[in-house]
């Protein structure tokens, strides 16, 4: 007589995520890249807040208004690919409780990275958006998508309006997750309809507020209005790369420049900056012009480019994310928390600590008596 484990039809979801897809990756990368452009300045002569010889254009690409911009987007993604990421994990067998707690180890490395990292560069978004992250996304994993959405909502309100700045991460990140659990998944996007209208929505609205209030906008309301015009132009933003990336030629070229960048942000983030200060303050000199600024800060990303094709060529991600992924690995291992799947189960997965069974391993009773 035997005694197997049975396993439900349809309760495990052996496919990998479509979160790293090439929407997510070419994102990824552009934010990196609009990143080590913006921390550029800082970088190869600290002190400064833009190059001089952009007038007014200045704090629109470099300083702390020019990463202003690409904080909405770093925070929209990291919500919504590590929400698939996770939840992934769940469909294949995992108990959510254990996933989401696994994740804890390889997110206290990035944030020691990031406090490391910000010694550099008092300008680092990895530490402050893992804190976050953290304290946000946790409490939240098993809401129901549309508690998830209305947070979002709200906290993105609060964040612009009220706060400005950083605190504009946390909306961001619960709009992430809530693009992936609340039906219909608004992420990865596939209307073009839908892009087009973001397109022209974050861009008249970013251009209204430039218009209205200048690139130096002064007064009380200075950071409100720059965190604003800074998630109207990264909406904007997006979904522009959304739609080149649909465009047959143009879409495949730039996803050749910037998806290796985006398969390895953090690896690339955190070697960019030193790289940058290195070269900048060896071949550039105090009184210079903006051009070499940005030549630098090209010519790191370029090299990045040539090292992150070579890397991913031998590796399925880079050295950080791949050490942080191993990480998550040995928790989940050790904790032995893998159960199946059952077809009920609510958003975010069954958050009993039972003792687990992995749905294709044999139990000891299985053996034929």
């Amino acid at each position: 007589m035997t005694d197997t484990v049975r396993r439900r039809p349809g309760t495990l979801d052996p496919e990998p995520p479509a979160a790293l897809g090439p929407e997510a990756e070419t994102l990824l990368g552009a934010a990196v890249a609009g990143l080590v452009l913006a921390a550029s300045p800082l970088l190869v002569a600290p002190g400064g807040v833009s190059p001089p010889g952009f007038g007014d254009m200045g704090p629109l690409l470099f300083g702390a208004a020019a990463e202003q911009r690409v904080l909405p987007l770093l925070a929209f993604l990291a919500g919504a690919v590590g929400t698939l990421l996770a939840d992934h994990r769940v469909r294949r067998g995992e108990r959510a409780v254990a996933v989401w707690l696994g994740s804890l180890r390889p997110l206290a490395v990035l944030a020691v990275l990031g406090a490391l990292h910000g010694l550099l560069h008092p300008g680092d978004v990895l530490f402050p958006l893992v804190v976050i992250a953290v304290v946000v996304l946790f409490p939240v994993a098993w809401l129901p998508g549309w508690i998830v959405l209305l947070a979002g909502v709200l906290g993105t309100v609060l964040g612009v309006t009220v706060m400005g700045g950083h605190w504009v991460i946390p909306g961001m990140l619960l709009l992430g997750m809530a693009a992936v659990r609340h039906p219909p998944a608004a992420w990865p996007p596939r209307d073009a309809r839908d892009l087009w209208a973001v397109l022209l929505i974050g861009s008249g609205g970013a251009t209204g507020m430039l218009l209205g209030y200048g690139v130096h906008p002064g007064g009380p309301y200075q950071t409100q209005i720059q965190s604003l015009t800074g998630l109207l132009t990264a909406a904007a933003g997006a979904a522009a790369v959304l739609l080149v990336l649909r465009l047959p030629l143009v879409g495949a070229a730039l996803a050749w420049v910037l998806r290796p960048l985006g398969r390895m942000p953090v690896t690339c983030y955190l070697t960019a900056t030193p790289a940058v200060a290195l070269l900048g303050r060896s071949v550039v000199p105090p009184d210079a012009g903006p051009h070499p600024v940005v030549t630098v800060a090209v010519t790191v990303l370029v090299a990045q480019l040539c090292w992150g094709r070579w890397w991913l060529a031998r590796h399925e991600e880079g050295p950080v994310e791949g050490y942080c992924r191993r990480l998550t690995d040995r928790r989940t291992v050790r904790t032995g928390a893998v159960r199946p799947r059952t077809a009920g189960a609510a958003d975010g997965g069954d958050w009993s600590l039972r003792p687990a069974v992995h749905p294709t391993a044999r139990s000891r009773k299985t053996r034929c008596l």
